[in-house]
This record gives structure tokens, sequence and C-alpha cells, in this order.
């Protein structure tokens, strides 16, 4: 006797949401320019991996430390083997990342996210990288002097905050959020090839519709 094969959408997600997933991202990145290479393959695996290790230093908290450890090794040497990939990991993690938590280190407290350390590892790359050269591509644009109205707004409120008596963790609360805008820096300067734009913009694609995806099959099961 054959076995029924789901016929409704909900059914199909239970019985192949893998896939489905893998299939419904193939056929939206080979509809995209430049598509030849093994960026689909490479992403796929890559949230697959993080989503695996989230997984497991969620379920077994006493190892959490070593796989926080790991990844941060890992992210490290591959911006500093190529800038352009931290900025993929980074988009990448800002699409799955759940609020920056999917990999988090406590030290007395304070809770430190995988999201923080991809910022400080691309800023520090990055500067290393502007020494070298001796030059910094984004004072040049044309967005640079809203950037920098931007940064003396809220250089002026962490002043006025501090005179109103807050406390440095309260200052550092409001502010934090903002200190993402200096990614703009490291971005500026990688997205400025065409190639590497439609690269990221295939990424963050991907990103979305693994993120979507998944949501819906979480959602019903």
């Amino acid at each position: 006797m054959r076995k029924r094969r789901p016929t409704s959408f909900l059914g199909a997600l239970e019985h192949q949401g893998p896939y489905l997933l893998s299939k419904k991202l193939g056929l939206i990145c080979s509809q995209m320019p430049g598509t030849k290479d093994n960026l689909f393959k490479y992403t796929i695996l890559f949230l697959l991996l993080a989503e695996a290790l989230s997984y497991i230093s969620f379920v077994y908290p006493i190892i959490s430390p070593l796989v926080f450890g790991l990844v941060s090794v890992g992210i490290i040497i591959a911006t500093v083997y190529k800038l352009e990939y931290g900025i993929m990991i980074i988009f990448s993690e800002l699409i799955i990342g759940s609020l920056g938590k999917m990999f988090i280190l406590d030290i007395d407290g304070f809770s430190v996210s995988i999201r923080m350390v991809i910022w400080l590892v691309l800023l520090l790359v990055w500067v290393s990288h502007a020494f070298m050269d001796k030059r910094v591509t984004f004072f040049s644009s044309k967005l640079f002097r809203p950037f920098a109205v931007l940064a003396l707004v809220v250089l002026w409120g962490i002043a006025w905050g501090a005179i109103r008596g807050n406390s440095i963790g309260a200052l550092f609360s409001d502010v934090n959020n903002y200190l993402y805008f200096l990614l703009i820096f490291p971005v500026f300067g990688v997205l400025r090839s065409k190639k590497m734009f439609r690269r990221l913009f295939k990424i963050i694609v991907i990103a979305l519709t693994w993120l979507s995806i998944k949501t819906i099959i979480l959602f019903y099961i």
C-alpha cells in the first residue's frame, strides 16, 4: 500500500521541513545573479552549524562557555583572514541571532553575547587594516557628515546623562545599541565592490528566508 503524501502546506512542512527549506532557498538563490559559486552551500552550512551549536549550548549549559569560546575563535579567524567574512557573519547573525543571544557567556553576572564579540572583532580588524593602509575611505563619503551629526547627538546624550547623575550602567544600557553604527566604517570599506554587495545581498535573502521558514515550522510543531 502506497504511503499517502501530505497534501496541505502544513502537512508538507511537518513531513518535509528540512527538504523544503533547502529547496526553497536554492530556488531563490538560483534566480539571483552570480550564483555559480558555493556561497549558498556554505551559508546553509553556517546557519545549520550555528543553530545546532546554539541548541547544544542551551540544552547543556555546562559546555556553553566552551561552545562560546570555539565560536568566538572561529569568528576571529574568519574575520582576520578576510574582513568581508566578518561582515557576512554579522549580517547573518543580526537576522537569525535572537536579539544577539544565540551564544552567551556569563561573567560574574554580566552577559557577554556573541553579537558583542563579532562587533569588537570587526572593529579591531578594520582598525588594523586602516592603520596599515593609512586611510579611512568613509571619511570621503557623503554619508560621513550626517554620521558625524548623529555621533555628536549621541555624545551629547551621554554627557547630559552623566551630568544628571545617571550610573555608568544606565548610560551604557542606553548607548550600547548606537555603538553598532560604528560598523559603518568596515561595512562601507567592504561594500565598495558590486560583487561583494551582491554576495552580501544574497546572504541576507538566504538568512531571511531561513528565519521565515523556520519560524513557520516551529509555530506549527
